[in-house]
């Protein structure tokens, strides 16, 4: 069965990474983008920017202790078993910045791309880069502070229905990766629309897209070790593959968003 897990996660993400894949192909060849920027190009520095906004924010809670904030749920045991994100997570103001610092670099990354391809105005692409991150932040908070029926967040409430393992991790990724994608993507396509964003083409049907895919890539990238590794030893390595591939995930969904 842990086999058979592991390739039902495998099969998943290639899935959803061979449909991300065109779409790229597609979002690229809509705005007549160079040869020499492609999906695999784009892909390769996407993960380096991840890893890199990991390494940062585990660098910043070296440095500013209070960042590694914990929070134990009222209510609700969290010895039973492992779940996404440990016995620490950020909380408060260390919410917010956790969204910063982990997709700086990535943010940092659409900044070199599109002003080097010219796929929004130098200050629309600074606007966009900037808004995508302070909405991040809030659907961070959303995620780990929002009140929910005399809970604080959405971990401490789902903890409290007493699901299974699997139902309990399968639904905290689902909750927790759209959160991140649905208030940035749809926070950007408002603006946009507003005219706020200079030159950001980007479609209702592009942004639901780009949603989508990154739920799905997150949501695969967890199930594989939930399926497969399935103990607290590997707890960590979960939760920096679910990172990793949220970040990369939101990267390429502001692609797919700009022009479908």
């Amino acid at each position: 069965m842990e086999a058979i897990g592991k390739l039902i996660g495998i099969i998943g993400v290639l899935t959803f990474l061979f449909t991300m894949k065109q779409k790229v192909d597609d979002a690229l060849a809509a705005i007549r983008a160079p040869e020499s920027l492609n999906f695999y190009f784009l892909f390769f520095w996407a993960l380096v920017a991840a890893i890199l906004g990991g390494l940062f924010w585990a660098f910043c809670q070296q440095v500013f202790p209070p960042l590694a904030s914990s929070f134990a749920c009222s209510g609700a045991s969290m010895a039973e078993g492992p779940m996404l994100g440990g016995s620490k997570e950020p909380h408060g103001l260390a919410a917010f910045m956790w969204a910063i610092v982990t997709n700086l670099p990535s943010a940092v990354l659409l900044f070199i791309v599109a002003a080097r391809y010219g796929l929004l105005p130098l200050r629309g692409t600074v606007f966009a880069s900037t808004a995508m991150l302070l909405f991040l932040g809030l659907a961070s908070i959303m995620f780990y502070d929002f009140p929910l029926f005399g809970f604080k967040g959405f971990r401490c409430y789902v903890a409290s229905r007493h699901l299974s393992y699997l139902e309990t991790e399968m639904s905290l990724v689902v909750i927790w990766s759209a959160l991140l994608a649905l208030v940035p993507f749809l926070g950007i396509y408002v603006l946009s629309r507003l005219g706020w964003i200079g030159g950001l083409q980007g479609s209702l049907q592009g942004f639901l897209m780009a949603v989508g895919l990154t739920i799905g890539i997150t949501s695969a990238a967890v199930g594989f070790f939930v399926a497969g590794y399935p103990v607290q030893v590997h707890e960590s390595a979960r939760g920096i593959t679910a990172g990793i591939a949220l970040r990369v995930s939101l990267f390429f969904g502001f692609i797919l968003g700009r022009k479908l």
